[in-house]
């Protein structure tokens, strides 16, 4: 979802590939955490905008959807991927 919604921000793409790097352990209790509270920032402003609360609806829109799976991010998790693919589709 974050790479969906900030595909070609330079830092976000930095993140998303290292994150190892980038997660301050003392700040996040874990991953988690620190990726909600990214995209919580990144789509802050944007018909994106993330909330853990309620799940924005533009995230089941058809075009971002499809950013989603289509991902660079998400080859590595295809079968994941396929579930939520089937999912959608129901």
């Amino acid at each position: 979802m974050i790479y969906a919604s900030q595909p070609r921000d330079p830092e976000v793409q930095e993140i998303l590939m290292n994150p190892a790097e980038r997660i301050e352990s003392t700040d996040y209790f874990s991953w988690e955490q620190f990726f909600t509270a990214l995209l919580v920032k990144v789509t802050e402003g944007t018909y994106l905008r993330y909330s853990k609360k309620q799940l924005n609806p533009s995230y089941l829109s058809d075009k971002v959807r499809r950013s989603i799976i289509k991902s660079e991010m998400l080859k590595g998790i295809a079968p994941l991927v396929d579930l939520w693919r089937e999912a959608a589709d129901a």
